[in-house]
């Protein structure tokens, strides 16, 4: 029962809701099962929201996380009702957790929107550090330090340009250190790529590995993680909407290292920025 709400929870949250046990229920189980029984709960925190892409399927899906005061991390799980509130505010939710995610049954804002301030309000010059990354299965180096520098931070046909042109000049991306670009690696992490990690996972473990090598990972505005093409990872690239608080955004690059559309699409989402909608008129 255990790995079928598991799988309830992350693919059809509604419907772990209706069956999931209450309180009372639970209590009423032997001590030594109770463990793998959903638990009814009610969490306050900051709300995390990132965006997957799949340009390959035209696939695209937002992830939601708890951050509690105590650090712990929650995926939430909204199926049909998925939350439209934005990241960075405080949430109270209510519903039946088990391991690290959640099937939520309530919302409630804590945090009015004024209070939240987007990336995309200010334009300015970004200084981005870029991490190269692999896995201890696949340590290919698919892209030089120089081939990664010239794709996000060069003169023309860069990310940089991109936005330089588009922004009319007031939004750049840079290193802090060097002039071409802080672009560091390869480092290979301590998983294997069978599976696909968290990105809080990812983040952590390359941050650790730079940190060893004497990289100063702090003082970024961004920080975009890229790594050989890892098929566990169902999706080309995830971008932080806005971050934990107290951290810049991050960005995760799935084989698709000098990609000028994947990497400035993912940035655009560090910058606060959602999908466009439009009409499909067919009459």
């Amino acid at each position: 029962r255990k790995e079928v709400m598991k799988e309830l929870i992350r693919n059809d949250p509604q419907q772990a809701l209706r069956i999931a046990l209450p309180k009372k229920v639970k209590q009423e189980f032997p001590r030594t099962v109770q463990g793998d029984i959903e638990e009814e709960v009610e969490l306050t925190g900051n709300l995390i929201v990132s965006h997957t892409d799949d340009f390959e399927r035209n696939l695209a899906q937002y992830n939601y996380i708890l951050q509690t005061a105590d650090n712990k991390q929650t995926v939430l799980h909204f199926g049909d009702n998925e939350s439209s509130i934005q990241s960075a505010k405080s949430v109270k939710v209510t519903g039946f957790s088990l391991g690290s995610e959640m099937a939520v049954q309530t919302t409630v804002e804590l945090t009015p929107q004024s209070n939240i301030t987007s990336q995309a309000l200010t334009l300015t010059a970004k200084k981005a550090l870029v991490l190269l990354i692999n896995f201890t299965d696949n340590t290919t180096q698919p892209w030089t330090i120089e081939q990664v520098k010239s794709a996000i931070f060069g003169a023309s046909n860069s990310v940089n340009s991109y936005y330089t042109e588009q922004s009319f000049n007031q939004l750049s991306i840079s290193g802090k250190v060097n002039s071409d670009g802080d672009v560091y690696g390869w480092y290979t992490i301590p998983y294997d790529s069978s599976v696909c990690k968290t990105v809080i996972t990812l983040s952590n473990a390359a941050n650790v590995a730079a940190q060893a090598a004497g990289v100063d990972t702090t003082g970024y505005d961004n920080y975009m993680y890229v790594f050989p093409k890892a098929s566990s990872c169902l999706w080309a690239g995830s971008g932080d909407i806005t971050p934990m608080e107290g951290n810049a955004p991050r960005s995760f690059i799935n084989g698709w290292g000098t990609n000028v559309f994947v990497i400035s699409h993912e940035l655009g989402h560090n910058f606060g920025t959602h999908h466009a909608s439009g009409y499909n008129c067919t009459d």
